[in-house]
């Protein structure tokens, strides 16, 4: 449930609200009421609304779901038109054929994060920074941004966040509170969760019979527009070649992001996700919670990684893998199934 004390929310009528998330009503004269809040079936309050969305995903979970919602106290659930059989009848549907997307467009409307623009006094800036528009920025306490960064229109940098020298920053970025950006070209609309690292030095160093001797990392690190980086994640810069993250690609919490991997356009690394260096993605590729990927290799696109696989050969496009090492995720239900059948056995 929204906490109003973290939250501004801009109430609107559920016809205002069918028009912007393209959805029909099921009962007109209910459209003058008003849409306090967005929830959960289950949290759901007289004046919020939800949704109702049975995926192949939660085929399974349908009983608990369908429990849900024949209690919920919502105003309107957004549902699809072949799921009304199931909506109660003090409830009014908003039908539409992705009652998901629907609510979540609801949230955008709904939910506004306002920004004053300013620029605290105790934040250390240098004067050589370039601000695209300084009217639009908002930099919190104690930040310090160091020489010839570039800072885009509406960024905000919250407290205590440090840019070093030379890093651009485009438009429309978020970086939360601890962060710190170097040897960093950020694209528009990038966000960046608390305690995130973007370009520290890479793991590299030579060894011989005398110990490890570091070697210099001297590349970059070059994020698209839409790329999204959670709290306490670090994205190495490269060693030589640049560590690159394609056009909105989601990187969850405590991800790591070796020095050299290339990412491609819309992936989706989950919590505990380690990236050895010159690791290459293709595009749309999901990798699951704690997978494990080795260096200098290559998975293509559309591939999924499942959560805690350890992969240490290249993965063909559009390949399922689990397990460690990764094989076909079929496979490995087989293999898993035999082991059990084998303990069986064994008792």
């Amino acid at each position: 449930m929204s906490d109003k004390r973290f939250f501004t929310i801009e109430t609107i009528t559920l016809t205002e609200l069918s028009k912007l998330c393209n959805a029909n009503l099921t009962d007109n004269k209910s459209g003058s009421q008003i849409v306090t809040g967005c929830a959960s079936l289950k949290s759901a309050t007289k004046s919020d609304i939800s949704f109702f969305e049975v995926g192949r995903f939660v085929q399974k979970f349908i009983s608990t779901i369908k429990v849900d919602l024949d209690n919920t106290k919502a105003l309107a659930v957004f549902v699809k038109e072949s799921d009304l059989e199931y909506l109660p009848k003090n409830v009014t549907g908003l039908i539409t054929s992705h009652p998901k997307q629907a609510f979540l467009k609801a949230l955008e409307v709904m939910y506004k994060e306002e920004t004053e623009y300013s620029i605290a006094s105790s934040a250390k800036i240098s004067p050589s920074v370039k601000f695209k528009d300084k009217s639009k920025v908002f930099i919190g306490e104690n930040v310090v941004i160091e020489d010839n960064v570039e800072i885009g229109s509406n960024t905000i940098i919250q407290a205590n966040s440090v840019i070093k020298s030379d890093c651009i920053i485009g438009d429309n970025v978020k970086i939360e509170s601890l962060v710190v950006i170097s040897h960093a070209i950020i694209g528009n609309n990038c966000v960046f969760s608390r305690l995130c690292q973007i370009g520290a030095a890479g793991f590299g160093y030579e060894s011989n019979e005398q110990g490890h001797k570091y070697v210099p990392q001297i590349g970059r690190v070059i994020l698209e527009d839409d790329v999204e980086v959670g709290a306490g994640s670090c994205v190495d810069r490269g060693a030589l070649d640049d560590t690159f993250v394609g056009q909105g690609t989601k990187i969850d919490d405590l991800v790591m992001v070796g020095h050299g991997c290339v990412i491609g356009k819309h992936c989706l690394l989950c919590g505990q996700v380690g990236l050895a260096g010159n690791t290459i993605l293709g595009d749309f590729v999901i990798c699951g919670g704690q997978a494990g990927l080795g260096g200098h290799l290559t998975v293509g696109s559309f591939a999924q990684i499942g959560a805690q696989s350890g992969i240490m050969a290249d993965v063909a496009p559009h390949s399922k893998i689990m397990g460690s090492p990764g094989i076909n995720v079929r496979d490995f239900f087989k293999l898993t199934a035999l082991t059990r059948q084998f303990i069986k056995q064994g008792k």
